[in-house]
């Protein structure tokens, strides 16, 4: 019994807060991707990739801008967007460029 708490008690309670640690983190995780729009975001990225719903992709990435919710994200569908698109228009160009510097 001393054995049991001397070792494999602290041990137990070790795993115990490694374990809570994690569970955090993966809450953290699950609660910023879904309050995100997530889905949302992996369609936008989808329709990009397929040349599809130009005009809803950019009013999708305005929206972005607007919430400056994840900045980072947003500059990489207006990447994707650029790319897939061979450019931007100059006035979308203009557009989103002045909305993401505010």
């Amino acid at each position: 019994m001393k054995d049991f708490v001397a070792n494999d008690l602290r041990r137990l309670k070790e795993q115990k807060s490694v374990l809570a640690n994690h569970i955090g983190a993966c809450e953290q995780i699950l609660g910023k991707n879904t309050k995100g729009g997530f889905e949302d975001y992996l369609q936008t990225e989808h329709s990009l990739l397929e040349g599809s719903g130009l005009k809803d992709n950019v009013n999708f990435i305005e929206a972005l801008l607007f919430k400056q919710d994840n900045m980072l994200k947003t500059l990489k569908l207006i990447c994707l967007l650029s790319l897939t698109q061979n450019w931007i228009l100059p006035q979308t160009y203009k557009s989103l460029k002045t909305q993401y510097l505010q």
